[in-house]
């Protein structure tokens, strides 16, 4: 015995309007398919049947109905983009609120006054100096290790020459 898979969907299609060889072939053999092919016959009758018991103006109206609820849909689905950018904007517009609102707010700081003579004074030791200013530490250190101090000493002696 051969097994055979059932009629696809297709050729189910096709068995109701003109059936080929192959599917009029197996329906010959297969019982489950020619129930099924039975029932689609008559379910398709049924519904000729059905429709044509209707009146013209019925087909009319249910157009109208069918067009009227098509377009509030579409009308429902615009309504409810613009409602979306609303809350979305109006999300926005809070947050910027709050943002601004709990920003702290500088406060105004007196500027230290130089004279113009400390200025030039700080001018022309920056000038007259051959070392940058950021590499100033270095000199320090290296000043101390060719005056064979450990390295540190001279920052401990100023500091208790502040202290007193």
């Amino acid at each position: 015995m051969e097994i055979r898979a059932h009629l696809t969907d297709a050729e189910m299609s096709e068995a109701l309007t003109e059936p080929s060889r192959g599917s009029q072939a197996h329906l010959d053999d297969c019982e489950s398919c020619r129930t099924e092919l039975g029932m689609l016959r008559s379910a398709i009758r049924q519904v000729t049947h059905e429709a044509g018991d209707r009146p013209a103006d019925f087909w009319v109206q249910q157009r109208r109905n069918i067009r009227a609820h098509v377009a509030s849909e579409e009308n429902t689905h615009a309504r409810a983009g613009a409602r979306w950018a609303l809350v979305f904007g109006t999300c926005v517009l809070a947050f910027a609120l709050f943002l601004l609102h709990s920003a702290p707010t500088p406060a105004a700081q007196p500027q230290a006054t130089v004279s113009d003579h400390e200025l030039l004074l700080e001018v022309e030791s920056m000038v007259g100096s051959d070392v940058p200013q950021s590499l100033e530490p270095a000199t320090v250190l290296a000043t101390e290790i060719s005056r064979g101090l450990p390295a540190g000493d001279s920052m401990k002696e100023s500091k208790k020459g502040e202290q007193e």
